[in-house]
């Protein structure tokens, strides 16, 4: 009778244990906090969502990145609860997805209020190195930055060597009614320029025999000289983009015109906005 007694103590010992044990996971769960921010992108428009302590800094965020790439549609579906974020959180997330932006395929960036988790597919290491270390420089002190990008695998290269008219129809038709897009009156690239001149980068690498030339034009608007020199910054910021995603140096070179080669009448928006321009071409070295 005792040991029965000791037996059904013992039992009931044990499922109070593991009772107290699911218990404590559950609570564990329910009070892990919710992302800060997710961005995600690819397939669509960039979407928002997470957690931030107010409707300020909700409309903030939205804005902010929106202005990175100005062409794309957002969707915020951040929500207002408890989070307690510093005061320089909010500029620094911005500076970390305008580091990453357009360097990584269909991805996200998820933030708390002292990490970034980097995730998506990157074309090779070179590129993944390149994307890591911008967004620890854009993080600073203030983000631990969290690596969980993918390199995916490339199609064989073909060792047949084309020309250097060949190659410009294939950029021809990337570029058909588009344009490589900066940030207003800047020579820093958007979003989706920086995706443009990645859907670019795959022909270019591919063709390592040949040179490209960056060239830069503005529309009339403005002071010619200072067209002048933003043209020349752009042109060299897009060369230094495709040096980073693995093009030799010495193969592209950048040169800017400002208003000097018009494509349309510089009196209408729609023929500046023609004139506002980076072009390509391709030569043999």
């Amino acid at each position: 009778m005792r040991d029965r007694f000791f037996l059904a103590l013992a039992w009931a010992a044990f499922f109070l244990l593991c009772w107290v044990s699911v218990v404590r996971n559950e609570a564990h769960e329910e009070r892990q906090p919710a992302p800060a921010l997710r961005v995600a992108w690819g397939g669509g428009p960039l979407r928002l969502d997470g957690q931030v302590p107010d409707e300020v800094t909700k409309a903030r965020l939205a804005l902010e990145i929106a202005r990175l790439d100005p062409e794309n549609t957002v969707v915020n579906l951040i929500t207002v609860g408890s989070q307690d974020l510093t005061s320089g959180w909010l500029p620094t997330v911005v500076g970390v997805v305008r580091a990453v932006s357009g360097r990584v395929g269909r991805g996200e960036l998820e933030f708390s209020a002292a990490t970034v988790t980097l995730r998506g597919e990157v074309p090779d290491t070179a590129a993944r190195t390149a994307v890591v270390s911008g967004a620890r420089a854009a993080a600073g002190r203030l983000l631990g930055v969290g690596d969980q990008l993918t390199v995916v695998a490339q199609a064989p290269k073909s060792t047949a060597q084309r020309t250097p008219a060949e190659v410009q129809a294939d950029l021809r038709r990337i570029l058909a009614g588009r344009t490589v897009d900066f940030e207003s009156a800047s020579s820093v690239l958007t979003m989706a320029g920086r995706g443009l001149l990645d859907e670019l980068v795959p022909i270019l690498k591919a063709n390592s025999n040949l040179a490209v030339a960056v060239d830069g034009h503005t529309d009339s608007s403005g002071v010619p000289d200072d067209n002048l020199t933003l043209s020349e910054a752009r042109a060299e910021a897009v060369r230094s983009y495709l040096v980073t995603r693995g093009l030799a140096a010495d193969r592209v070179t950048a040169q800017g015109f400002g208003a000097t080669r018009p494509l349309a009448d510089n009196a209408t928006p729609a023929g500046r906005k023609q004139n506002r321009r980076i072009e390509f071409r391709v030569s043999r070295p």
